[in-house]
């Protein structure tokens, strides 16, 4: 197959094509996406030449090949400013009525698509709310209860801290009563040494109260060893099996250890001041 471009003029495909792509480039400006039709329409044409040429002809010719190729570029180049010339008023009128057309459809369908997906959400968002209410609904008893359970707790530790603070008071009232008498036998650091070790409010009330019950006895027994109320004795050995009956009668109380080691060494120390008199009288 004989090339058709083979014997034509080069100058011939060559004013038209520049006159055309140079008017192609104003008519561009009314729709510029006619510029990569045109290129990729001219593009294929060209292919299409050459390849045709390839498998229809000998090319074995170096000149004769060249020829082709120029021929095919001469045209391609004639087809692009033919497509630019006269493309963009169709294609911008297809914009401007079909296209905007289909532009809107789609517009309206992802808008749908947006007012259904908003739609379900709501749906999703008013059912989970619903659910909220209802487990809200069913666990209003327990809510109450556990409150109600609080507050209890909360009114029986303010209770139980008044009780404290009354029983240290009451230890306190009778040690300032008679504070010149015990200020020698039984000082007031020592107290304050009592409240904080065992009178404090780390200590459940119930032991608060045992240890302020045995406090106060030991301030009024050793307010009647002051004041002469005292248990006669008249041997060492009666001295030290009174005081050994004292430590078993508080060994047996129900008292926690710290408490009966505390008023096992009172007893002690009184013991000691027993014996001492005893031995100077």
């Amino acid at each position: 197959m004989e090339f058709f471009f083979d014997q034509t003029d080069f100058l011939s495909l060559l004013f038209p094509a520049l006159i055309l792509i140079y008017i192609g480039q104003y008519c561009l400006k009314l729709f510029p996406d006619s510029e990569i039709w045109g290129k990729q329409i001219a593009s294929a044409l060209f292919l299409f030449l050459i390849g045709a040429e390839i498998l229809t002809s000998n090319i074995s010719d170096p000149m004769e090949f060249a020829s082709t190729t120029i021929s095919a570029l001469l045209t391609a180049g004639l087809v692009l400013g033919l497509c630019w010339t006269f493309l963009p008023l169709p294609l911008y009128l297809f914009q401007e009525t079909i296209g905007r057309g289909i532009s809107d459809l789609k517009i309206l369908k992802q808008n749908r698509h947006q007012k259904n997906v908003e739609q379900q959400q709501k749906k999703e968002a008013q059912l989970r709310q619903q659910r909220n209410r209802e487990k809200w609904e069913r666990n209003a008893p327990e809510r109450e209860r556990q409150e109600k359970q609080q507050q209890q707790a909360v009114q029986k530790r303010n209770s139980d801290q008044h009780q404290r603070e009354q029983i240290r008071l009451d230890c306190q009232l009778l040690y300032d009563q008679h504070a010149h008498q015990l200020q020698e036998r039984f000082p007031r650091e020592r107290l304050v040494e009592y409240f904080e070790q065992y009178l404090s409010d780390g200590f459940p009330i119930e032991i608060v109260e045992q240890r302020g019950a045995l406090l106060k006895e030991m301030i009024a027994s050793t307010l009647d060893q002051i004041g002469g109320n005292k248990q006669k004795f008249s041997s060492i050995i009666e001295i030290s099996t009174y005081f050994e009956n004292q430590r078993k009668e508080i060994e047996s109380l129900d008292f926690d250890k710290p408490t009966k080691e505390s008023y096992i060494t009172s007893l002690n120390e009184q013991e000691d001041r027993v014996i001492q008199e005893f031995m100077l009288s």
